[in-house]
């Protein structure tokens, strides 16, 4: 499944749609686009049916789990941790010191 993901990767990044998107054409993106591109819509197809198979092994542990061979960018970057989820009563004080004292 990993060499068919690749394969699916490569494949746009050599289409036209990897210089529209860097050229920001944001009108070349509709939802018309995803139902007309082949290309498109065989992604659509295989990660949303990864996604199952991947949920469903997790859930049930069919096959061990394995690293894909490609770094996951959660390895390479490090993700900060949030931060703790304010009270009500710690976000009222911060909007009444900061909005209403300027």
């Amino acid at each position: 499944m990993e060499g068919k993901q690749n394969a699916l990767k490569s494949n746009l990044a050599d289409s036209d749609m990897l210089f529209e998107f860097l050229m920001g054409n944001v009108g070349y993106f509709d939802s018309q686009l995803a139902v007309d591109n082949p290309l498109l819509k065989s992604i659509i197809a295989f990660e949303t049916g990864f996604r199952i198979l991947t949920n469903l092994n997790f859930e049930y542990h069919f096959e061990e789990i394995r690293k894909p061979s490609t770094p996951i960018l959660e390895e390479i970057i490090p993700i900060p941790k949030e931060k703790p989820m304010l009270s009500d009563q710690d976000a009222v004080e911060y909007f009444l010191a900061n909005v209403f004292n300027k």
